[in-house]
Parts: C-alpha cells; sequence; structure tokens
C-alpha cells in the first residue's frame, strides 16, 4: 500500500512539475524513500536517488546534496558534477 501511495504521489508531482511557464523541463526531482533523484516525464528514473535534497533543472543543471559530500552540489543532465 505504501508503495502505490508513492507511486501516485510520484504521478501527481510530474504531471505538474515538467511545465514551468513556457519552458519544458526533462526530469523531475522526486523523493523516495528519503532519497532524492530525477524521473523523466514517463515516470522512468533517470539519475539515481541518492541525494539528500534535490531541486529541479534550471539551465542545464540541478542543485543537490548530499551528506557524503557535505555540500551542495550541481548536476547535468547526466547526473555527473557540473562545472
Amino acid at each position: 500500500m505504501y508503495m502505490k501511495t508513492t507511486l501516485i504521489a510520484i504521478f501527481i508531482l510530474m504531471i505538474g512539475g515538467f511545465v514551468h511557464g513556457q519552458e519544458l523541463i526533462p526530469f523531475k526531482a522526486v523523493k523516495l524513500n528519503e532519497k532524492w533523484g530525477f524521473v523523466d516525464k514517463t515516470g522512468k528514473e533517470v539519475i539515481a536517488l541518492k541525494y539528500d535534497s534535490a531541486e529541479n533543472f534550471k539551465n542545464g543543471k540541478a542543485k543537490v546534496y548530499s551528506k557524503q559530500y557535505a555540500t551542495e552540489l550541481y548536476i547535468d543532465k547526466t547526473g555527473q558534477l557540473a562545472k
């Protein structure tokens, strides 16, 4: 039941999260089991759910936080650290 409720919540977030004004956002930040990652518009995980917090992409980068690094980082759409 918990998993079904979580998946429904992710779907609802996805519906409202992929269009921001006129800009099409390719990935949406989602949280599952206390970790954040990114899914595409079909709901497929594209960047692993491994961050302690995450913001949606803006200008090709997303701000994420990982306790492992104890700092905020920026990643690109492939999940690699962005410069």
